[in-house]
């Protein structure tokens, strides 16, 4: 009984936590932030061992910080993009897509702050 209540309890705080974060941040730019965190992540694992390139959404949440409740949503829009794959035992790993994706926005965020400090002052 007491371990329900904790559980109840945490999963309130996660939740609690979630919808403050929503408020205070841009949503779109947030969540982009995490599709790469995620992506960096499962790209880390992939070179790092080829032979088991997943990762368990559980040590995802530990990684990135953010609630699993949060990182499915994150998960299924990257599932669907076909930057990541489930596999038969629960782990989530990088595609070829998502290397590709990834390193292609990396540049981008690369670049950016470039441009902006090499544009004139008004």
């Amino acid at each position: 009984a007491r371990y329900d209540v904790g559980y109840h309890e945490v999963r309130k705080s996660r939740w609690r936590a979630l919808s403050t974060q929503a408020q205070t941040d841009n949503d779109f730019e947030l969540e982009q932030v995490i599709r790469l965190t995620v992506l960096e992540i499962l790209y880390a694992q992939r070179r790092a061992e080829m032979n088991a390139p997943g990762i368990f959404v559980l040590d995802l949440e530990d990684l990135t910080g953010w609630a699993r409740e949060h990182l499915e949503f994150t998960l299924w829009y990257l599932a669907q993009k076909k930057y990541v794959h489930r596999g038969d035992n629960s782990r989530v790993a990088i595609t070829a897509e998502g290397v590709d994706y990834l390193e292609e926005n990396y540049r981008e965020e690369l670049q950016r702050p470039r441009l902006k400090a090499s544009s004139p002052e008004p």
